[in-house]
Parts: C-alpha cells; structure tokens; sequence
C-alpha cells in the first residue's frame, strides 16, 4: 500500500526550467561561447546544489573555470528562476488530492539555496516535508538522500512513490526498492501513477 509519495521540482512540479535559466545567466557572460559558459555552469552546480558554496563563490568558480572576472550580482540566480517559473497546475491538484486521501506528499530536490527558500515560501502547507540537496549537503542520486526522505515520513520502501525527470534519479531509487515515475508528460505520469 501506498503511504507516500516524493516529487521532483524542475520538470515535474514546474517546467523544466534549466534552459531558460541558463539563457539568463548567459546574458552576463555573453563574451564567452555559450557551450563553455554552460560546461562551466554544469561544472560548478553540484557545490552548490550539495549547499558547500553560496551563490557568490560559485559565480567566483564560473568565473575562474573560464577565466573571466565578471561581476554577477548576488540574486541574480533566484531571478533566473522566477523568470522560468511555470507551474503544472494539474500536478498541484492531484498531490491536494492525494493529501486528502490520507498520503503523504514530499519535495526531493536538488536545489540552491537561493532558490530553495523563495520555493519554501511559495510551497508553505502544500506539502508534508521537503529535502533539499543544499540543506543536507547530498545531492541525488545518492542512496543517503532517498533514506532521509523516507525517514521524515517514517515510511518504507515499498510504501513510496518516487517522481523525477531524470533517469539517473529514478533509477536509483528503484534499486533501493522505492517505486518510480520517470517523468516524461503529465499524460503518462498519471497513466504510470494509476498502474502503481
């Protein structure tokens, strides 16, 4: 039986935002080729999705990976965000749904710290619980961040749903036991949720 169910952000709660986001960023860096600036980009992410660096040190680490000494104003990456912020306005209503039905509902994100708290705020008692990569300094596909949702909501393995955007993650979680969901489109999203 189903008890929980944990829900990716980017690409399953909300449009894929990265390409916009990067779009936006790139406006700073726009002297540089764009597969660099994105290579640099991906480089420096997951020090600051695990919560080590702030958002200034990793604009530091961007610059030093393309040896530019541009100055990036702090906010700029949760602006990059509130400009690719779409909801999926049918995702929110079947996880208020689900809640009424007695299951828990739970965020598991890689995520900065910058953006974790402005989504904090915009998902204030929508939610039973919430992992943030930045906030426990793992990022998935870890096994460690998996057991610590799990342990939040004191369920087990086989009682949980795990939805992500990324089959490295989904994939994970499947190995540990965890029932999955790639997403690929809401369509198929609630054809999968209603076989499991």
């Amino acid at each position: 039986m189903i008890k929980a169910v944990f829900y990716d952000i980017g690409g399953v709660l909300i449009d894929y935002p990265a390409q916009i986001m990067i779009d936006y960023y790139y406006q700073h860096f726009n002297n540089v080729e764009k597969q660099k600036f994105t290579a640099a980009h991906d480089r420096a992410i997951n020090d600051f999705q695990k919560g080590i660096i702030s958002e200034k040190e990793f604009w530091q680490k961007v610059n030093s990976l393309l040896g530019t000494n541009i100055n990036v104003q702090e906010g700029t990456w949760l602006n990059g965000l509130k400009k690719a912020y779409k909801e999926k306005p049918d995702i929110f209503s079947h996880i208020k749904s689900l809640r009424k039905k007695g299951i828990k509902v739970g965020i598991l994100s890689n995520i900065e710290l910058p953006n974790m708290n402005f989504l904090k705020e915009k998902y204030k008692g929508k939610f039973d619980t919430a992992v943030y990569s930045c906030e426990e300094n793992i990022i998935k596909p870890n096994k460690e961040i998996y057991q610590l949702a799990l342990n939040k909501l004191q369920v087990k393995l086989e009682e949980t749903i795990f939805i992500d955007d990324k089959i490295i993650n989904t994939e994970a979680a499947k190995k540990l036991g965890i029932h999955t969901i790639l997403f690929k489109t809401e369509k198929q999203y609630f054809e999968d949720f209603k076989k499991i």
